[in-house]
């Protein structure tokens, strides 16, 4: 090969002799070219910027050759090559699209710094896209996106429509908060095998992070999102009409907080076998987001694994729900959720199946656990846990829940089915503290912890009381059992021992209350409906008797209520209450 020569710009190169192979010595385009014979009009025509096809200046249009860049590796190429440069406040839209495009490039890096673009950049199929590091080389909308740009430009980087294994990783994107709903990272229509990792995204009017396939696509959008986290948008990471993306690793918040945010892990629309891993969000929306509302396939084998949400608004923060289509599984596995704003339901589930297990709820609102409509919920090893404002714990509106394992801790609320059916709580659930809400569920079982003192007259097992409720609200179609056994110690000289059931509107009901007498034996008083109260049981101070309820009954939409007293009196720890539905 002949003496390399140098030349200091493209100007030079193109004036320069075919016979030696040049270096390029301009800023930012450095490397080896050599002349290449032949006809190159449709590669020097197709990169304007001159990349990889530097023209003779004795043939400008490239019909007799033109000088060809080599690259130190085959196929990797720098955006720089384009005239890419950071700081210079002009658009690299083109530059970047035309690099991307280049049958000799298969892997463009970016370098370090701001880099602005007016419109999308798209990345084929096959092709990689890579930054600096993440937060270290920056992708930005100049100027943002009126909502007239067509929406499938309205993005920051994409990939191309059908692309097979695009890959962008190690950068940021910011869309500026563009008027128009733009996207940050989109893999578009029917995209397959696409890698995005190591990306951040920033103030993003629609999508920070979209897998989307077409209505009803003959082929759905495919892959993997890992170590991604995205800052002030309307969704943070969805999927439309997808079958098989994982999303391992992401985080999530408000960033600037300008921008409302409907949800955070958002799948839809018929998209299929997704599993969200080790996700952390705080902020607002609804972190668990799952709606069908296409009839074009069944929203089905949703999986979170690992995922912790803190809620900073009244949204749902687990939210199944249906529009004109179906939603089918749902796995939470080893999640945290807290609701932090009052009002806030940490779960609603409409339609679809539930599964959770070693999934931990906390609530400062009127219920924990929601299922209404077709919804169930089946809850492994759950702990929930509801601050005193909150008034139900559980409820069923025609949904089903099924509690199995795991710990209910209520300062105040209710299990309340109020139409729902087959709902059961295991008798290994441990509900605290002192809390004993019974009626969703079969053979509910809770052993008091500690004594509870009974100041004066008598109280309810928790309704209005420090003890919280034994109280149910009863669905009419529905049998019941509620027995209490325990030691009641009279504690004060005045008055008696009492023990009432309160059942107003119960039928076919039978049972009985009995409090042990000074002799040992005991006094009975049988119960029909709407139960009733023994009392006047004389007793010392000191005195402590063991005291029985048994009641069996059909529900009638109201509450029930245990009451003991009176007038000074503490149930020992070891009591023991159970309720069971048939």
């Amino acid at each position: 090969m002949a003496d390399v020569i140098s030349v200091p710009n493209r100007a030079s190169l193109a004036a320069a002799d075919p016979a030696s192979p040049a270096y390029l010595a301009e800023s930012g385009r450095e490397g080896i070219f050599v002349f290449t014979a032949g006809n190159l009009t449709s590669q020097v025509s197709g990169d304007p910027q001159q990349g990889f096809y530097v023209s003779p200046a004795s043939s400008p249009s490239g019909a007799a050759g033109a000088w060809v860049r080599r690259p130190a590796t085959p196929g990797v190429a720098h955006a720089s090559w384009w005239g890419v440069a950071v700081g210079s406040g002009v658009n690299h839209e083109v530059g970047i699209n035309t690099a991307l495009s280049s049958p000799a490039v298969t892997s463009l890096l970016l370098p370090a710094g701001t880099i602005l673009i007016d419109g999308a950049i798209f990345v084929p199929g096959g092709k990689t896209l890579q930054g600096a590091g993440k937060d270290v080389t920056l992708v930005k909308l100049r100027n943002g996106l009126q909502p007239s740009v067509p929406f499938d430009q309205r993005t920051v980087i994409r990939s191309t429509a059908g692309a097979i294994a695009p890959t962008i990783r190690n950068l940021s994107v910011d869309g500026n908060k563009s008027p128009g709903k733009t996207n940050s990272i989109w893999m578009a229509d029917g995209t397959r095998n696409f890698v995005v990792e190591n990306v951040a995204a920033y103030n993003t009017s629609g999508y920070a992070f979209w897998a989307h396939a077409g209505a009803q696509p003959a082929v759905r959008t495919d892959g993997i999102f890992r170590n991604v986290s995205s800052f002030n948008a309307n969704v943070h990471f969805e999927c439309t009409r997808v079958d098989g993306v994982l999303w391992d690793g992401m985080v999530s918040g408000d960033g600037d907080g300008d921008i409302s945010t409907e949800a955070v892990w958002h799948p839809l629309a018929g998209s299929r076998n997704i599993t969200y891993k080790d996700g952390r969000h705080i902020g607002k929306g609804h972190p668990f987001l799952v709606v069908g509302d296409e009839a074009g396939g069944q929203v089905d084998n949703i999986r979170y694994v690992r995922c912790d949400a803190y809620c900073t608004d009244d949204k749902y923060s687990i939210f199944i729900s249906k529009i004109n289509g179906t939603v089918g599984r749902i796995f939470m596995e080893d999640c945290n959720i807290v609701s932090g704003l009052q009002g806030g339901i940490p779960a609603r589930v409409a339609t679809g199946r539930v599964e959770m297990t070693r999934v931990r709820i906390e609530s400062k609102t009127g219920e924990n656990l929601s299922a209404i409509n077709d919804g169930e919920i089946i809850a492994r090893d759950v702990r929930l846990k509801a601050v005193t404002s909150a008034n139900t714990i559980v409820t069923m509106i025609f949904g089903k829940i099924r509690f199995l394992g795991g710990s209910m801790e209520v300062l105040n609320g209710t299990i309340s089915p109020s139409g729902g059916v087959g709902g059961y709580i295991s008798t290994d659930t441990l509900i605290t503290p002192l809390v004993f809400s019974p009626i969703a569920g079969q053979n509910v079982r809770y052993i008091v912890p500690s004594d509870f003192t009974v100041p004066s007259a008598r109280y309810y097992i928790g309704y209005n009381s420090p003890i919280a409720d034994f109280r149910v609200n009863s669905a009419a179609v529905a049998r019941y059992r509620i027995r209490l056994r325990g030691l009641l110690r009279k504690i004060t000289t005045a008055g008696s021992l009492a023990v009432a059931v309160d059942a107003g509107g119960t039928t076919n009901a039978f049972g009985f209350i009995q409090i042990q007498n000074a002799d040992g034996t005991f006094s009975r008083l049988n119960l029909g409906n709407g139960g009733g109260a023994l009392q006047n049981i004389p007793a010392n101070v000191g005195d402590t008797r063991t005291i029985e309820v048994d009641f069996t009954y059909n529900g009638a939409n109201a509450e029930l209520s245990v009451l003991i007293g009176d007038n000074g009196v503490t149930l020992l720890a070891g009591a023991e209450m159970n309720a069971e539905r048939f």
